[in-house]
């Protein structure tokens, strides 16, 4: 999918159509009124970069198939003709990405094996794990690429059996002389397969002095289960403030399930102890609150509040909202990237790494 792109600003009604469609726990369906068609594409892409496509092209053929015919949409003919279109082409889109995941989940299986065959230790993180433990259709869970987390000591041993499978390691010269603890490999016959070989999910040299997510971290959060419900909250949380200050929808409707129970109970105990040990107390208490608020379910606050956080760590989740969120991918990021930026720097600045 084309996330570098940006969308355009989504009308109140597509956004609230947004939000609806991706709701797994909400208790209305979109509103009923009907959708502007000038409105789908905008609202398509939005989907799209922000990794919902799925559930939007769900959600709007279970309305289309609910009203009359032609009656879901209302505009001029020609709008009417273009969102047509655009649904069809995001289907399409959708359909090539399902083929993508297929691929890029075969080959990380091939490379887990032959790594494990060799007493290497590793798991596959985020997307497919999300998308088969925490969704109900694993393929609403979109993702572009998968992610092997292993040990460092293993790094090598992974490398030759990258290069053995075919796989060329992609130059990124801006990172100079630093350490980021992440390879990036493509299938040199596929470029389309990339596989990203992570020995510490938090990349940026200068965030990692105070925050971590390596294996033994995750390990830990699922007491020894990769697949543990608090070890998805705890990758989902972390990755998606670390990585990406929850720039899109998808990083906070993974947290949103993960704690909410969907991959079984979250040990708040457990949870507490490994974000203060790895320095991720603010990302997680951030992932909580923010998704409390855009997916509201009983279970998300009082887990948020067993972190018991600080008071630089409640200001920090203040900065996210959800119209920040919202707009992360459209032509308006630029309006609130400050509160971004705040975002990680007070993540920076509250964290602290301890020994486990």
């Amino acid at each position: 999918m084309t996330i570098e792109h940006k969308h355009n600003t989504v009308s109140p009604i597509a956004a609230d159509w947004l939000l609806r469609a991706i709701n797994p726990f909400a208790t209305q369906a979109p509103r009923t009124d009907r959708l502007p068609a000038q409105d789908v594409e905008s609202l398509l892409k939005a989907a799209e970069l922000h990794g919902v496509l799925p559930l939007v092209l769900k959600a709007l053929k279970a309305y289309s198939e609910g009203t009359a015919e032609n009656s879901w949409l209302f505009g001029s003919a020609a709008d009417i003709a273009a969102a047509n279109d655009a649904v069809r082409s995001a289907r399409t889109l959708q359909l090539h990405q399902t083929g993508l995941e297929l691929l890029l989940v075969h080959h990380a299986q091939q490379i887990l094996a032959k790594l494990q065959a060799v007493g290497g230790t590793a798991a596959i993180v985020k997307g497919p794990v999300f998308a088969r433990r925490l969704y109900a259709v694993p393929g609403f869970r979109t993702f572009t690429d998968v992610d092997l987390l292993i040990s460092p000591s293993d790094r090598d041993a992974t490398k030759a059996i990258m290069t053995g499978l075919g796989f060329m390691l992609a130059e990124q010269a801006y990172r100079g002389s630093e350490e980021y603890f992440e390879d990036k490999w493509f299938l040199k016959k596929n470029p389309q397969v990339l596989i990203e070989i992570h020995s510490n999910l938090v990349h940026n040299p200068r965030l990692r002095r105070s925050a971590s997510v390596a294996l033994d971290n995750v390990m830990d959060a699922g007491a020894g289960d990769f697949e543990d419900a608090t070890a998805l909250l705890f990758v989902a949380a972390a990755h998606g403030a670390l990585s990406h200050q929850f720039d899109r929808l998808q990083h906070v409707l993974d947290v949103a399930l993960a704690a909410s129970g969907r991959a079984g109970p979250v040990d708040a105990d457990r949870l507490r102890h490994v974000a203060e040990a790895s320095g991720v107390v603010t990302p997680v208490y951030a992932g909580l609150s923010l998704a409390s608020r855009m997916f509201p379910h009983p279970a998300l606050l009082p887990l948020a509040r067993t972190l018991q956080p600080r008071l630089s760590t409640r200001l920090a989740a203040g900065l996210v909202t959800p119209r920040v969120v919202l707009d992360a991918r459209s032509q308006q990021r630029g309006h609130s990237s400050w509160r971004r930026k705040a975002f990680r720097q007070l993540i920076r600045l509250t964290g602290s790494r301890q020994k486990l």
